[in-house]
Protein backbone atom coordinates (compact mmCIF):
# COMPACT_ATOMS: atom_id res chain seq x y z
CA UNK A 1 0.00 0.00 0.00
CA UNK A 2 2.58 2.60 0.99
CA UNK A 3 4.50 1.88 -2.67
CA UNK A 4 1.19 3.11 -4.08
CA UNK A 5 -0.02 6.74 -5.63
CA UNK A 6 -3.51 7.93 -7.61
CA UNK A 7 -2.18 9.07 -10.52
CA UNK A 8 -5.32 11.10 -11.77
CA UNK A 9 -6.51 11.32 -15.55
CA UNK A 10 -6.35 15.22 -15.53
CA UNK A 11 -7.91 17.95 -17.29
CA UNK A 12 -7.29 21.23 -16.95
CA UNK A 13 -10.00 22.45 -14.57
CA UNK A 14 -9.60 26.07 -14.33
CA UNK A 15 -9.01 26.92 -17.97
CA UNK A 16 -12.33 24.78 -18.44
CA UNK A 17 -14.35 26.59 -15.94
CA UNK A 18 -12.84 30.12 -16.74
CA UNK A 19 -13.29 30.15 -20.51
CA UNK A 20 -16.71 28.87 -19.65
CA UNK A 21 -17.56 31.77 -17.60
CA UNK A 22 -20.12 33.33 -20.81
CA UNK A 23 -21.96 36.82 -20.37
CA UNK A 24 -25.24 36.52 -20.85
CA UNK A 25 -24.47 38.29 -24.58
CA UNK A 26 -22.25 35.90 -25.18
CA UNK A 27 -24.32 32.69 -24.44
CA UNK A 28 -26.98 33.96 -26.06
CA UNK A 29 -25.23 34.19 -29.16
CA UNK A 30 -23.69 31.07 -29.14
CA UNK A 31 -27.00 29.36 -28.48
CA UNK A 32 -28.35 31.28 -31.62
CA UNK A 33 -25.33 29.59 -33.39
CA UNK A 34 -26.64 26.41 -32.60
CA UNK A 35 -30.13 26.87 -33.57
CA UNK A 36 -31.19 26.86 -29.72
CA UNK A 37 -33.58 29.58 -28.63
CA UNK A 38 -32.37 31.78 -25.73
CA UNK A 39 -34.94 30.72 -23.02
CA UNK A 40 -34.97 26.85 -22.86
CA UNK A 41 -32.64 24.51 -21.67
CA UNK A 42 -30.13 22.75 -23.43
CA UNK A 43 -29.15 18.87 -22.91
CA UNK A 44 -25.85 18.49 -24.22
CA UNK A 45 -24.00 15.33 -25.81
CA UNK A 46 -20.74 15.62 -27.08
CA UNK A 47 -19.52 12.29 -28.92
CA UNK A 48 -18.10 10.17 -31.63
CA UNK A 49 -21.11 8.88 -33.53
CA UNK A 50 -20.73 5.24 -33.66
CA UNK A 51 -22.05 2.32 -31.62
CA UNK A 52 -19.45 2.43 -28.11
CA UNK A 53 -20.26 5.94 -27.70
CA UNK A 54 -23.82 5.43 -28.12
CA UNK A 55 -25.20 8.31 -29.29
CA UNK A 56 -28.71 6.67 -30.49
CA UNK A 57 -29.29 6.04 -26.53
CA UNK A 58 -29.41 9.69 -25.71
CA UNK A 59 -31.66 10.26 -28.97
CA UNK A 60 -34.42 7.57 -27.93
CA UNK A 61 -34.55 8.83 -24.24
CA UNK A 62 -34.44 12.44 -25.34
CA UNK A 63 -37.60 11.61 -27.38
CA UNK A 64 -39.50 10.73 -24.14
CA UNK A 65 -38.91 13.82 -22.50
CA UNK A 66 -42.01 15.99 -23.32
CA UNK A 67 -40.85 19.52 -21.67
CA UNK A 68 -41.18 21.84 -24.87
CA UNK A 69 -38.71 23.92 -22.90
CA UNK A 70 -36.08 21.24 -23.14
CA UNK A 71 -33.85 20.97 -26.63
CA UNK A 72 -30.61 18.62 -27.80
CA UNK A 73 -27.43 19.62 -28.63
CA UNK A 74 -26.01 16.53 -30.82
CA UNK A 75 -22.40 17.51 -31.17
CA UNK A 76 -19.88 15.61 -33.08
CA UNK A 77 -19.35 13.48 -36.07
CA UNK A 78 -18.86 10.00 -37.12
CA UNK A 79 -19.97 7.18 -39.76
CA UNK A 80 -23.81 7.11 -37.84
CA UNK A 81 -24.34 10.85 -38.16
CA UNK A 82 -26.83 10.46 -41.87
CA UNK A 83 -28.87 8.13 -40.01
CA UNK A 84 -29.40 9.55 -36.52
CA UNK A 85 -29.88 12.91 -38.26
CA UNK A 86 -32.91 10.83 -40.16
CA UNK A 87 -33.98 9.36 -37.04
CA UNK A 88 -34.54 12.93 -35.41
CA UNK A 89 -36.61 14.34 -38.38
CA UNK A 90 -39.56 14.04 -36.34
CA UNK A 91 -38.08 16.08 -33.13
CA UNK A 92 -37.87 19.42 -33.55
CA UNK A 93 -35.99 20.50 -30.82
CA UNK A 94 -32.67 17.88 -31.90
CA UNK A 95 -29.49 20.24 -33.23
CA UNK A 96 -26.73 18.60 -34.74
CA UNK A 97 -23.87 21.15 -34.88
CA UNK A 98 -21.46 18.69 -36.02
CA UNK A 99 -17.37 18.49 -34.99
CA UNK A 100 -16.89 21.66 -32.72
CA UNK A 101 -12.87 22.34 -32.14
CA UNK A 102 -11.50 21.70 -28.94
CA UNK A 103 -10.99 25.63 -28.04
CA UNK A 104 -14.48 26.22 -28.43
CA UNK A 105 -15.60 23.35 -26.09
CA UNK A 106 -15.69 25.51 -22.97
CA UNK A 107 -18.27 27.61 -24.95
CA UNK A 108 -20.35 24.86 -26.01
CA UNK A 109 -20.43 23.57 -22.46
CA UNK A 110 -21.61 27.01 -21.36
CA UNK A 111 -24.04 27.24 -23.70
CA UNK A 112 -25.93 24.29 -21.83
CA UNK A 113 -27.51 23.10 -18.84
CA UNK A 114 -26.60 19.53 -18.84
CA UNK A 115 -24.56 17.00 -19.88
CA UNK A 116 -25.18 13.80 -20.99
CA UNK A 117 -22.64 10.82 -21.83
CA UNK A 118 -24.06 7.70 -22.86
CA UNK A 119 -21.43 5.19 -24.04
CA UNK A 120 -21.58 1.75 -23.93
CA UNK A 121 -18.31 1.23 -23.70
CA UNK A 122 -15.68 4.16 -21.66
CA UNK A 123 -12.85 3.28 -19.87
CA UNK A 124 -12.68 6.96 -18.44
CA UNK A 125 -14.81 10.07 -19.99
CA UNK A 126 -12.91 13.08 -20.23
CA UNK A 127 -15.44 15.20 -21.58
CA UNK A 128 -17.44 14.52 -18.22
CA UNK A 129 -14.69 16.09 -16.28
CA UNK A 130 -14.97 19.02 -18.78
CA UNK A 131 -18.46 19.32 -18.02
CA UNK A 132 -18.17 19.41 -14.66
CA UNK A 133 -15.43 21.60 -14.55
CA UNK A 134 -18.00 24.31 -16.16
CA UNK A 135 -20.08 23.95 -13.94
CA UNK A 136 -22.81 21.56 -15.31
CA UNK A 137 -24.58 18.33 -13.89
CA UNK A 138 -23.69 14.94 -15.62
CA UNK A 139 -25.67 12.31 -16.78
CA UNK A 140 -23.19 9.47 -17.61
CA UNK A 141 -24.17 5.72 -18.31
CA UNK A 142 -23.13 3.08 -15.58
CA UNK A 143 -20.27 2.03 -18.21
CA UNK A 144 -18.31 5.46 -18.31
CA UNK A 145 -15.55 5.17 -15.85
CA UNK A 146 -15.63 8.66 -14.38
CA UNK A 147 -18.96 8.30 -13.71
CA UNK A 148 -17.49 6.48 -10.07
CA UNK A 149 -15.15 8.76 -9.38
CA UNK A 150 -16.54 12.34 -10.55
CA UNK A 151 -20.46 12.07 -10.16
CA UNK A 152 -21.79 12.42 -6.66
CA UNK A 153 -25.52 11.05 -7.01
CA UNK A 154 -27.60 13.22 -6.55
CA UNK A 155 -24.94 16.44 -5.92
CA UNK A 156 -23.72 17.12 -9.39
CA UNK A 157 -25.35 14.54 -11.52
CA UNK A 158 -26.57 11.00 -11.92
CA UNK A 159 -25.47 7.41 -13.16
CA UNK A 160 -27.99 5.09 -14.93
CA UNK A 161 -27.43 1.90 -16.33
CA UNK A 162 -26.00 1.70 -20.11
CA UNK A 163 -28.95 1.19 -22.72
CA UNK A 164 -31.99 2.02 -20.77
CA UNK A 165 -33.38 4.85 -22.64
CA UNK A 166 -36.29 5.37 -20.07
CA UNK A 167 -33.88 5.49 -16.77
CA UNK A 168 -32.02 8.25 -18.46
CA UNK A 169 -34.92 9.90 -19.83
CA UNK A 170 -35.95 10.03 -16.23
CA UNK A 171 -32.82 11.02 -14.84
CA UNK A 172 -32.61 14.05 -17.31
CA UNK A 173 -35.79 15.58 -15.55
CA UNK A 174 -34.17 14.81 -12.58
CA UNK A 175 -30.45 16.89 -13.43
CA UNK A 176 -32.14 19.42 -14.41
CA UNK A 177 -34.02 19.86 -11.31
CA UNK A 178 -30.74 19.83 -9.68
CA UNK A 179 -29.39 23.73 -7.87
CA UNK A 180 -26.57 24.62 -10.25
CA UNK A 181 -24.98 26.35 -7.33
CA UNK A 182 -24.97 22.77 -5.38
CA UNK A 183 -23.52 21.53 -8.69
CA UNK A 184 -21.08 23.96 -8.98
CA UNK A 185 -20.40 23.58 -5.39
CA UNK A 186 -20.10 19.59 -5.16
CA UNK A 187 -18.26 19.35 -8.93
CA UNK A 188 -15.29 22.00 -7.48
CA UNK A 189 -14.70 20.08 -4.34
CA UNK A 190 -14.58 16.70 -6.52
CA UNK A 191 -12.19 18.21 -8.71
CA UNK A 192 -9.72 19.37 -6.86
CA UNK A 193 -8.88 15.46 -6.23
CA UNK A 194 -8.72 15.28 -9.94
CA UNK A 195 -7.07 18.23 -11.52
CA UNK A 196 -3.34 18.58 -12.61
CA UNK A 197 -2.27 19.88 -9.17
CA UNK A 198 -3.56 16.86 -7.77
CA UNK A 199 -1.51 14.74 -10.49
CA UNK A 200 1.63 16.61 -9.47
CA UNK A 201 0.95 16.21 -5.76
CA UNK A 202 0.90 12.82 -6.34
CA UNK A 203 4.27 12.36 -8.71
CA UNK A 204 6.10 14.43 -5.90
CA UNK A 205 4.87 12.15 -3.30
CA UNK A 206 5.80 8.98 -5.42
CA UNK A 207 9.42 10.69 -5.78
CA UNK A 208 9.70 11.39 -2.17
CA UNK A 209 8.93 7.85 -1.57
CA UNK A 210 12.42 6.74 -3.66
CA UNK A 211 14.73 8.73 -1.38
Amino acid sequence: RERTGLFPYAVDVESFAERSRLSPEERAAFRERLGVPAATRVVLGLAKFNGREAPWDLLRAFARVQDPDVWLVLAGDGPVRQDLEGAARGLSRVRFPGYVPYPELPALYAAADLFVHPAREERWGVSVQEALACGLPVVASSRVGAGYDLIEVGGNGFVYPAGDDALLAHRIGEALALDPDRVRQRSAAILARWDYAATWRSLLQAAGRLG
